[in-house]
């Protein structure tokens, strides 16, 4: 007789099961009676056999018990904790309190939560003050490297730009003084107009012509309309019933045609801007004149330790352009500041208005150009500025 695989529509209770299914829980082979019938399977037998079937449905009733656990935090390592030494990482914003896992190594998080590393050349103890090797090395170092070098390379200075700087007489100890306000002085407010970074310069002439910068600053993505009330309320602020004269660039920021932010200035803000078309060259030449050493053993540009932005330009950041070849279209040796999207503009806008505010003076005979030869090369621009305050500003853009 021939033996046919039973189905869910036949009955095969008389006929003997041949252990030919498998069961994949426990891995054996058995008989039909070891199998619960499922009528809607292909044999019409379940998959798993009876013993399996009870435990799978049992685990699913009564699971197994858990382990009473609870999340316990890594420990931490004791890493100790610091302030990074003056002279290091200069020009980076770093948080009072860095970790110093080792000398010479500082980790801190940044406010968008990246992990920042500084390796400072005192991590390896061959170059580390104090040691034989390092003050050997340390000495051989400042010997190969001009200091400016040695502080950008070594100590990380990042407020050292690369390249030369611009104003090679400027010295930050003879040229940072203490500048106060006096309320009996015009002050001068320069403006450099830009949407990226606009500047803003304020300083006041003393008695013997030297130009003290009170204040400035560099902002950051402003529109015309939004830097303005900024400034005016700075300056209010700062320079209580000031009489405030406004120099700047005759193009500043061209919103629209030439002119454009002057013609918002006066219309919107009802501010005198007095400028003049001028080059560069002619600029930064009256600023060198004004940081040389004078009769009185004091420099005639004096800065006022809160300008960070503008001392850290005349030192390091605002550089000369040598560009790739160090020479200019017609081959000569450029001579000219890099533009560097930030220290250029609280330059330009301290250019402006000494500019504005001094000009070479005419030929004159006699004891009036004794009297010029004495207070220097430049003299006040005054009686340009009064007679430009007659004119309208826009006149030469408009004829």
């Amino acid at each position: 007789m021939t033996q046919t695989v039973p189905g869910f529509l036949e009955d095969r209770s008389d006929e003997p099961l041949a252990p030919d299914k498998f069961c994949p829980a426990c891995r054996r082979t058995l008989f039909y009676e070891d199998f619960d019938r499922n009528e809607f399977s292909g044999d019409g037998y379940y998959t798993y056999c009876k013993s399996c079937r009870a435990a799978k449905v049992k685990d699913k009733q009564d699971p197994p018990p858990q382990l009473d656990t609870m999340d316990v935090a890594p420990i931490a390592p004791d890493i100790p904790k610091g302030a990074v030494p003056s002279g290091i990482l200069t020009g980076i914003p770093i948080p009072e309190n860095v970790e110093i896992p080792m000398p010479g190594v500082y980790a801190w998080f940044t406010p968008k939560n990246w992990r920042v590393v500084a390796i400072h050349h005192s991590a390896d103890p061959e170059k580390r003050a104090g040691t034989i090797k390092g003050d050997l090395w340390l000495e051989k170092k400042h010997k190969d490297m001009s200091d400016r070098d040695f502080k950008r390379e070594m100590d990380l200075d990042h407020t050292i730009a690369e390249g030369d700087p611009f104003y090679a007489t400027f010295n930050r100890s003879l040229h940072q003084r203490r500048c106060t306000y006096d309320p009996t002085r015009p002050l001068c407010r320069c403006w450099d107009f830009g949407r990226a970074h606009p500047a803003i310069v304020c300083f006041q002439l003393d008695e013997k012509l030297k130009v003290r910068v009170l204040w400035s600053t560099i902002y950051s993505n402003l529109t015309i309309y939004q830097l303005v009330p900024m400034v005016i309320a700075e300056t209010n602020a700062r320079f209580p019933e000031a009489t405030v004269r406004d120099y700047g660039d005759p193009a500043g920021a061209q919103e629209t045609d030439k002119g454009a932010t002057t013609n918002i200035l006066l219309d919107t803000f009802k501010i005198k801007l007095i400028y003049r078309f001028s080059f560069i060259e002619e600029g930064t030449k009256m600023i060198d004149q004004k940081l040389m050493v004078q009769n009185d053993g004091i420099p005639g540009l004096l800065i006022d330790h809160c300008n960070t932005d503008l001392l850290d330009g005349f030192e390091s950041g605002y550089v000369i352009d040598v560009g790739a070849s160090g020479k200019d279209t017609e081959g000569r040796a450029k001579n000219s500041p890099k533009k560097d999207g930030w220290y250029e503009h609280v330059m330009d806008a301290l250019r402006y208005g000494i500019i504005n505010v001094f000009s070479i003076f005419p030929e004159q005979d006699g004891e009036a150009q004794k009297a010029w030869e004495k207070i220097g090369l430049w003299r006040t621009n005054a009686q340009h500025a009064q007679r430009e305050a007659a004119q309208d500003p826009m006149e030469e853009f408009n004829a």
